[in-house]
């Protein structure tokens, strides 16, 4: 699935940042069209449809907490890095450098040592 995404889906996306980013601007709709105006009750409003919908799916995957496109693309990397035959030592640490910065360029939820003590899953209660 991952490499699908780099090479079909990621040259279609509109250029920006990340590409959870790109992909929430892609979905939202075409950016930079001229924006509809409307009177209404005396008032000139302008509607742009494409910059609410991206701000609400921002919102819904903010309220996910889910992991990104990003991440596991970053993943994925490793990962092949890993599987490759000439895996070196010195590739060996890259890739682990790699893997323990994703902590702090893909925040807390990716910190797995949070759920565990001394070795064993920590039981928590269930959240709202």
């Amino acid at each position: 699935m991952a490499q699908w995404v780099e090479r079909e889906l990621v040259p279609k996306l509109p250029p920006g940042g990340s590409v959870d980013s790109r992909a929430i601007a892609a979905l939202a709709g075409p950016v930079g069209q001229r924006a509809t105006r409307v009177t209404w009750e005396g008032q000139e409003y302008r509607l742009d449809l494409a910059a609410a919908e991206r701000v609400r799916i921002e919102l819904v995957r903010a309220k996910q907490v889910g992991y990104s496109i990003d991440l596991a693309l970053d993943l994925h990397a490793i990962a092949r890095t890993l599987a490759g035959d000439g895996l070196t030592a010195q590739g060996l640490r890259s890739a682990v450098a790699r893997l323990s910065a994703l902590a702090g360029t893909h925040g807390e939820r990716f910190d797995f040592q949070q759920d565990y003590e001394g070795g064993r899953r920590r039981r928590t209660a269930p959240g709202p």
